[in-house]
């Protein structure tokens, strides 16, 4: 059989079965606490109908454990609503599947969920909310139930707030109940955000029911490296222990009612997916209930093998005793080794832009470059509003630092630049430069010019800090503009003629891969899986019939296949928001 006939049944089959288990009805409890953000951007299809609002692991500020979902005036796209209008109109929609909540009143049945308006992000106006809905499947309308408007001043911070609505109206407790989260603001970017986690419903609850038994992760790892998130591998080992941060610090949060202990381990992989050092569990102090614990360990590892080029390390963080969901007790962390200097996360909660009266500006970002090499590219991630323009050059410009470390020499500048259409959100523009740039050691500052003021707005990471590396010059003088707080999203690509361009973020979904062995194989087939939580495993033969399917709830696992004929199969390795698909030889 030709290999796009067996595709073509493949994915036949597999829609067959992903309709099948999508058209039923989830039984109580109904929870997600969107621990799935740092696999994928997108809410579980076995939860919710849309992909408008998405799955986050940056823009809270303490959250009670790793993801959120963020609502915002971006489509499920990344494009803005509406490109001319700062009104406030419908934005995000997240949507439940069908619920049975056919019980009694007397089964005290409450709809739960924790909210947090800005986070890192844009603080939503007075004329912008967010909004609660439930739908009964004997009416066609949607019924209000709860809301939340934003604020005029003071635009700052709030924490999280828990928000139990009891379910007691008989229209509601029926089989085929949904509810929905809907947003409303001004629709032209990625402005006005709201931040909902721990959706929950569930039986015999009472008001008072806001203790989680749960342990958690709340916040990605951070970068081994002590200045940057990604550095090319041979500018890394002209220093190799200098650039390795000597501590690391890693967020749990504990969501009990009393201060308790935990344990937290983790393991290092290389290239070739060996474990090159790892942490025991090792006993957590008492954390007291519904706070953040900061673990900091010293660093063991300086990362002795080679890996292959444009590579990277992974490493795979744990809790020991989680509480009642796994799901947020494990963190997968890629430390980059590619042909790019990283100093932000790969994700823009802000955006800043140089507005000068009717004149122009400089604006720029320094990175210490320590191995002679050659420029080849900038990237820009730029963060758009629909008033920032994409119709206006910018000038890509390299200046190279002074004695003082202040930006100094312009050593290379390109006219004539244009920021992309609208791409989704968080993806790079890159820019070549028209004759590479040769460089030696030393520090670099990277930014652009222009030559009027309009708003190119360039997007912003708001979890690493590099005020102290951004300059701004706005009247012929250079400053050092600290009260940016967050690190410009610009990178610096090198190398020589022969290399590509390869973009990558710490995005796991993009990296994480499927591996069968020994393959071919005879009695059983072995899978390593660096996702967390696997669902089921499916085997098909290469007409698409399934043959196998076995549930399994660890990452590494074995299937016997001894009773399969000889042949070719293909594996498919759900976990509870991703599907990966391998294929293996029985002989």
């Amino acid at each position: 059989m030709h290999k796009l006939t067996v595709s073509l049944i493949f994915s036949s089959l597999i829609g067959h079965i992903y309709a099948q288990v999508n058209a039923d009805t989830l039984e109580l409890p109904f929870f997600d606490d969107f621990h799935y953000a740092q696999y994928s951007p997108f809410p579980n299809s076995a939860f919710w109908l849309d992909k408008q609002a998405k799955a986050n692991c940056d823009y809270a500020i303490a959250p009670p454990s790793i993801g959120v979902i963020v609502f915002d005036g971006l489509d499920e796209n990344g494009k803005p609503y509406s490109l001319n209008s700062s009104e406030s109109r419908q934005c995000d929609t997240l949507t439940s599947k069908a619920i049975n909540l056919d019980y009694s009143p007397a089964d005290s049945i409450y709809f739960s969920f924790l909210f947090q308006a800005k986070g890192r992000g844009n603080y939503p106006e007075i004329e912008d909310s967010i909004r609660l809905e439930f739908k009964s499947p004997l009416d066609t309308n949607w019924s209000y139930v709860w809301s939340k408007k934003g604020e005029i001043f003071p635009q700052i911070s709030r924490p999280f707030k828990h928000v139990l609505i009891p379910i007691k109206d008989s229209l509601f407790l029926k089989k085929g109940f949904q509810f929905r989260f809907r947003n409303y603001a001004s629709g032209n970017g990625s402005l006005d955000h709201w931040l909902i986690d721990y959706v929950k419903i569930d039986r015999f609850r009472n008001k008072g029911d806001s203790i989680f038994d749960d342990f958690a992760f709340s916040n990605r790892p951070k970068s081994w490296l002590k200045d940057y998130q990604a550095i090319p591998w041979q500018h890394f080992l002209q220093d190799r222990v200098g650039n390795i941060t000597t501590t690391y610090k890693i967020e749990i949060r504990n969501l009990r009612a009393a201060a308790s202990n935990t344990t937290y381990g983790y393991d290092i992989f290389n290239a070739n997916n060996s474990i090159r050092d790892n942490l025991q569990f090792e006993p957590v102090m008492p954390i007291i209930p519904n706070q953040e614990l900061e673990v900091e360990k010293t660093i063991k590892y300086v990362f002795e093998s080679l890996p292959v080029p444009y590579s990277f390390y992974k490493t795979w963080h744990q809790l020991g005793e989680g509480g009642i969901n796994l799901g947020n007790d494990s963190l997968l962390y890629y430390q980059d080794f590619n042909n790019y200097y990283a100093l932000d996360d790969g994700t823009a909660e802000d955006k800043v832009s140089l507005v000068n009266g009717n004149a122009g500006g400089f604006i720029a970002q320094r990175f210490n470059i320590n191995y002679s090499d050659t420029i080849r590219s900038v990237q820009y991630m730029f963060n758009r509003e629909g008033d920032g323009v994409i119709d206006k050059p910018f000038f890509v410009a390299i200046w190279k630092a002074n004695s003082a470390g202040n930006p100094s020499d312009l050593v290379y500048f390109k006219t004539e630049n244009y920021p992309q259409d609208y791409l989704p959100e968080n993806k790079w523009e890159t820019y070549s430069l028209e004759t590479p740039l040769a460089i030696q050691p030393g520090n670099y500052y990277v930014g652009w010019i222009q030559e009027i003021a309009y708003r190119i707005n360039l997007g912003i990471d708001r979890n690493t800090d590099n005020s102290n590396r951004i300059f701004v010059n706005l009247n012929g003088n250079w400053t050092n503009n600290t009260g940016l707080n967050g690190t410009l999203m610009i990178r610096v690509l090198v190398g020589n003629e022969k290399d590509t361009i390869v973009q990558s973020t710490n995005d796991v979904a993009s990296k994480v891969k499927l591996k069968l062995y020994p393959n071919p194989a005879q009695n059983q087939i072995c899978i390593d899986a660096p996702f967390y939580k696997p669902t089921r495993i499916n085997l098909f033969d290469m007409t698409g019939q399934m043959v196998s399917q076995k549930l399994i709830s660890f990452s590494n696992e074995c299937i016997n296949i001894e009773d399969l004929p000889q042949g070719i199969y293909l594996l498919q390795y759900q976990t509870n928001n991703t599907s990966h698909t391998a294929k293996f030889i029985k002989h």
